[in-house]
Formats: C-alpha cells, structure tokens, sequence
C-alpha cells in the first residue's frame, strides 16, 4: 500500500528504472516504459529539463545524495508543480551502489487544504 504523500522509486546504479510508483505514473500521465532513460525528463518544466538531467547524471557518476526541486507537469492538475525528488545510494560493503532508492514528493502547496472524502 501507498499510504505516503511521496512517490517511491527504485533505480539500478545505471539510471534505469527498476520500479516507478503507480501514483506517480498517473500523476504525470506516463507509464514505467516511457519514464525509462531520459523520459522522466519530459514531464519537467523545459527551463529545469537540462540542470536537473545534469544533478541526476552527476549523483549517478558520485554516488552523492540526489535532492532538487523542479517543476513537473501533473495531468490531474494540468499544470506544472513544484516537486522534491530525492535519492539516496544502497551501497555493498565495499562501498559499490547496487540501487538508487527515491521519492518523489508534490511540494507546490504544502499548507494547502487536504481534500475531504465525500460521497
């Protein structure tokens, strides 16, 4: 169960995605196939498209903590919202990563309203 406002995601030390929380698919309206290689970049805002690519292609090649803030096209809302996304190597002993693990989180108004359950 997806009981988090945050959206998971689990990365092999490549970039490929190995898993894509369902949220977040129907969130931005692509599915696990068409956020593969540099696909999760075309739900971004075109202006952040090309600094966030370079933060994600350089925590992939340092291993460093993976954490900006960028706007995402959500189709629920049609419209871009600011969005966290945040990642964090799995290392081996040896210090190898063997997964990136990370979340995806909707920031644009964090004091908003919850919406009620009506029926």
């Amino acid at each position: 169960m997806e009981l988090s406002p945050q959206c998971s995601w689990v990365v092999e030390p490549n970039g490929h995605f190995l898993y894509i929380s369902p949220k977040y698919q129907e969130a931005v309206g692509r599915s696990l196939h068409e956020l593969q290689d540099a696909g999760w970049a075309q739900v971004l805002h075109p202006d952040y498209r090309e600094k966030a690519y370079a933060a994600w292609a350089h925590s992939l090649r340092t291993g460093d903590i993976h954490d900006v803030d960028v706007p995402v096209w959500y189709v629920r809302f049609q419209e871009y919202r600011w969005t966290r996304c945040y990642a964090a190597p799995c290392r081996r002993a040896d210090g190898a990563i063997v997964r990136w693990y990370g979340t995806v989180e909707d920031i644009h108004a964090p004091n908003a309203p919850k919406a009620i359950w009506t029926n």
